[in-house]
């Protein structure tokens, strides 16, 4: 099982910093049975830092919270940074498009799954060609309506 750190940079008193690689790693948490945890930005504190929890991405349970003001954290696993997230697809227009693209939930796991349905006849999961056309008509009829009146 690989073991969690966080490393760094945080602030003592009077703003001065400190790093994990002067000091050692900002906190460890043991061995974790995975590697999906996230890092969330819980408040804003002294010297323009922030303060943050560990969330276990498996069960929503947050298994550390900062108690100091940092300037910045990672997470790594054995000494090594987690995995890049695998990306989430959604079906725009009868394309594949990245979750992360347009802010989108990433109904699909991966580009496959996304591929074997987006296009004609995606189940309702995407646009067809045909309706994209007829809101961008429709966006276009609204830009020089005055809705003032």
């Amino acid at each position: 099982m690989p073991t969690l750190s966080i490393r760094g940079t945080w602030y003592g008193g009077g703003c001065q910093i400190f790093s994990s690689s002067q000091y050692g790693d900002y906190a460890s948490l043991g061995s974790v049975s995975h590697t999906n945890f996230s890092i969330i930005q819980t408040g804003t504190g002294a010297c323009g830092g922030h303060t943050f929890i560990v969330r276990d991405n498996n069960t929503g349970q947050t298994v550390f919270t900062s108690t100091s003001v940092v300037q910045s954290v990672s997470l790594f696993f054995d000494g090594q940074p987690p995995p890049p997230p695998s990306s989430k697809y959604d079906c725009i227009n009868a394309a594949c498009i990245p979750s992360t693209t347009y802010n989108t939930p990433g109904i699909y796991q991966s580009l496959s799954d996304c591929e074997q349905v987006c296009g004609p006849g995606c189940s309702g999961v995407c646009l067809s060609n045909a309706d994209w056309a007829e809101i961008q008509g429709k966006a276009a009829q609204l830009r020089n309506k005055n809705c003032s009146k």
